[in-house]
């Protein structure tokens, strides 16, 4: 590893400031490592290439070619899109974020190959040769060293002309037609992509991460230090339907403030509690504040995670460019005409990921803490009300305001003229307005609870009032539990047990009187040594009552109860339970809870499915540390899908695809033969967090193990398997027009044909309600299928599954095995990074 600065090498810089090695390689190799590269390439295509050169001693012209137009070419395209469409449910007309994309007839993308002979390794070199031939080519070219694209067909199938390099020597470039891209073809979609983000430089917009943003329209909000960049995030694609443009608006949060100016405020604090001298205090609090976050350089508009902070480095250290070394204080002045204030501050450490000659290399970058903005939200403001709700309002816009923005950026598109003109050279043309569809609405599901007791549906999706008045479905008598607590919330805890009576009593959950254990302080190891002092094996549960939300207190409490003294436990922040007004409220929620982690369930929807399993599969990745992920899996053991189990495995850093998959479902399937007496005859599966390149994969991998699992039991049992992505993080946005106005879908929206992906049975379910902006719906993917559920049931049955999360009384974003799976996946990765006790793994002890 080696200790450098943030600063790129760029014309007339002094150096890189990239660290001995990479000046080292950048002085060697920054004017020809990219060329090298593509020589390579060249020689590797060399051969594939003489059957290009074969086309010379064909016919020149281009009578064999077909000119085709964009509409032509994509009927030559070979298969019928998948269209797996559902009819159940009331129709309803949406309006979608997607705008379609088209090509204009006799235009299109046409793909060449440029050969140099004598061959020319110089990237920069060859493209200077290629501009030289602008009045064979045209304007309007995109070359990135190989491959030549044209917006028209050129006279001839190969073109040779000789031009001089700077030498004088001679060179004959030769372009041989390779096809005529579809406007749906792989390369096409790139190049869109691509000619789109140079429109978003055109408009003035400023790249940060992934997306772009207007700098000009940034909102402020003093009081807490912020401002809000409004931007838009932008993807084109092949849908059911054709190529077109899915667009939505999107906000960063940037802080004000910067990681000096943090500095600063945890000093001052450190004095103000009399912990004078105390550097370590400050310290800590700095790394637990800094390190994982994202932070902004706006001198070059860059934003890095923060691994470490370094106190025995400073802004006076030096760092080795091609001219010397050079100290940060002098560089950021000769650079930026930036003076740094304060010599003396740490300097703050960032490890970025890059490639020098094809090869991955992990160095560490040097951000100056005055220089470095605080990026995204920290866990303290997270959890500030207050900061939340400025942030909701100017972020969470309704569905109105958004179809506004979306149609204010499509106009911008249209009307620009440096835009217009590149449509205009690429034969392409965008829609005015977005595409209004038929969806539909499926009818709102019953919920029941015990004794039989059957509440209707609605469209709000929401039975917290009937949770808390009804007989849960099946409740676990809380006869022997604890209660720890500082001796100071003695009070507190006593009407907690008070009004704990009072709510369980409707709920059908019979509860005796908690043994009470006060401690003298609140320090971690007092609670420690009371939760180790405990007999689980003569206990329920124990409920925790903390002080204050501190994520090192949770993981010490979670590692006593889930691990070395197993027992079911509910941890409670006091200030949680201290306000009478909603002291009633809050309590229902905890007994739900309880009675969860002891093995209970709240309530049931009607299931036409039987004899099956549903299962949830999600994985966690540890954002700070590179340990293990965690992969989880939660699986139903009951006909009314209302007993869960669940099983844990680590793997790879960073690994999504879980190979551990196999033992985790072999144990679902014993404990689902135990309570049973047989083995499922069919699976449900719901996958979380896959993007679209894993797809392919996890059909290869994941699958796979399910059938392994089975053969296990037998040769012969192979039950049938419905596995489904779920994917949460989409851009698409669907509003429903009620007249001339625009709100967000009911839940139980769908939407299955158009805007779904061409070779994919996919669809859009609007599943939960929200009372602030706007609802975002998420895609389900059917990547395996042998069940004979059809489109309509896969739709209605993964609805259903909304309802049953525990945690939630109303539907939830993803099918509750998935929540289940998210939470497990957390728990363990987060706070755990064990297996937890066997003995828990029949509960939803994690929630």
């Amino acid at each position: 590893m080696f200790i450098s600065s943030d600063v790129q090498k760029s014309n007339g810089a002094s150096g890189s400031g990239r660290g001995n090695l990479m000046a080292r390689l950048l002085e060697k190799n920054a004017s020809t490592s990219n060329d090298k590269k593509c020589s390579d390439e060249i020689r590797a295509i060399h051969k594939d290439g003489q059957r290009l050169d074969q086309t010379k001693n064909s016919d020149s012209s281009h009578s064999s070619l077909t000119s085709l137009s964009g509409s032509d070419k994509e009927n030559e395209r070979k298969g019928s899109p998948i269209v797996m469409k559902g009819s159940c449910g009331e129709t309803v007309q949406m309006v979608t974020n997607y705008i379609r994309l088209a090509t204009e007839p006799g235009k299109g993308i046409y793909q060449y190959w440029v050969k140099f002979e004598p061959m020319v390794d110089s990237r920069n070199t060859r493209c200077r040769l290629v501009k030289q031939l602008a009045h064979i080519v045209g304007d309007a070219r995109s070359f990135d060293g190989i491959m030549l694209f044209l917006p028209h067909l050129l006279k001839d199938k190969v073109t040779e002309e000789k031009l001089k390099l700077h030498d004088g020597s001679d060179v004959t470039v030769s372009i041989t037609f390779v096809k005529q891209l579809l406007m749906s073809d792989r390369e096409a979609i790139t190049f869109y992509n691509i000619l789109f983000k140079r429109f978003m430089h055109i408009l003035g917009l400023t790249l940060h991460g992934r997306n772009y943003y207007d700098s000009k329209a940034a909102k402020s909000l003093p009081e807490h230090k912020m401002e809000i960049w409004p931007g838009y995030v932008t993807a084109i694609q092949e849908f059911e339907d054709g190529v077109m443009l899915c667009c939505d608006s999107s906000f960063r949060v940037l802080s004000t403030q910067t990681v000096y100016e943090l500095m600063e405020d945890l000093q001052y604090a450190n004095e103000y509690n009399g912990q004078h001298g105390a550097t370590n205090s400050w310290k800590d609090s700095l790394i637990d504040a800094v390190v994982g976050q994202k932070v902004l350089t706006r001198y070059n508009n860059k934003i890095y995670t923060v691994s470490d902070v370094d106190f025995n480095s400073t802004p006076r250290n030096t760092f080795q460019t091609s001219s010397g070394e050079i100290t940060y204080l002098d560089y950021y002045h000769r650079q930026y005409g930036i003076e740094i204030k304060d010599p003396g501050q740490p300097l703050l450490k960032s490890e970025v990921k890059m490639k020098v000659r094809g090869k991955g290399m992990t160095e560490f970058v040097d951000l100056v803490p005055e220089l470095s903005y605080l990026s995204g939200l920290s866990e303290r403001q997270c959890n500030d009300h207050k900061v939340m709700k400025s942030l909701a309002q100017c972020t969470r816009i309704s569905p109105e305001k958004r179809k506004i923005a979306l149609d204010k950026f499509v106009t911008h598109l249209n009307t620009n003229p440096e835009i217009q003109q590149i449509f205009k050279d690429w034969g392409l043309s965008l829609a005015k307005d977005s595409l209004t569809l038929p969806g539909r609405t499926l009818e709102p599901e019953n919920i029941i609870f015990g004794n039989g007791i059957q509440i209707q549906g609605d469209l709000s999706a929401d039975w917290g009032r009937a949770a808390g008045s009804n007989p849960v479905l099946h409740g676990i008598p809380l006869n022997s539990w604890a209660i720890i607590a500082p001796k100071r919330s003695e009070q507190v805890v006593r009407e907690f047990v008070n009004t704990c009576n009072q709510v369980t009593y409707k709920m059908g959950i019979q509860i005796r009187h908690p043994r009470l254990l006060f401690l003298n302080d609140h320090h971690i190891g007092s609670y420690v040594r009371e939760l180790k002092r405990l007999n689980t094996s003569e206990m329920q549960m124990v409920v925790v009552l903390l002080p204050q939300s501190r994520n090192d207190n949770y993981s010490a409490i979670k590692k006593i109860t889930c691990i070395e003294n197993p027992i079911p436990s509910q941890v409670i922040i006091s200030r949680t339970i201290q306000n009478p007004k909603n002291l009633r409220s809050v309590v229902q929620k905890i007994m739900l809870q309880i009675n969860c982690k002891l093995g209970g369930s709240l309530w049931q929807v009607q299931t036409p499915v039987k004899n099956t399993t549903v299962l949830g599969m999600d994985t966690y990745h540890d954002p700070k540390h590179e340990s293990k992920s965690v992969g989880a899996l939660v699986g139903s053991m009951n006909a009314s899908i209302s007993s869960w189990y669940c099983r844990v495995y680590l793997q790879d850093p960073k690994r999504e695809l879980n190979d551990g998959l196999e033992m985790a479902v072999v144990g679902c399937l014993q404990q689902y033969q135990k309570r049973n007496n047989c083995l499922p005859k069919q699976f449900i599966v719901y996958r979380d967090g896959l993007g679209d390149s894993q797809l392919e994969v996890s059909s290869k991998l994941e699958i796979p193990q399910f059938a392994r699992a089975c053969s296990r039991f037998s040769d012969d049992y192979k039950p049938k398997l419905l596995f489904v992505v779920v994917q949460k993080r989409i851009m698409t946005r669907l509003f429903l027009k009620t007249g001339s106005t625009l709100e967000n879908p009911p839940p139980g929206s769908v939407m299955d044909h158009t805007i779904t992906r061409r070779d994919l049975h996919d669809f859009f379910l609007v599943s939960q309600s929200v009372r602030q902006g706007t609802v975002t719906p998420s895609h389900y993917i059917v990547i395996h299928n042998t069940t004979s559920m059809t489109p309509d049931q896969i739709q209605r049955i993964s609805y259903k599954m909304t309802h049953l999360y525990y945690n939630w009384c109303g539907t939830v974003r993803v099918p509750a095995p998935c929540q289940y799976a998210h939470k497990l996946a957390g728990l363990v990765g987060e706070h755990l990074h064990r297996d937890p006790d066997p003995t828990l793994l029949d509960k939803l002890f994690f929630l």
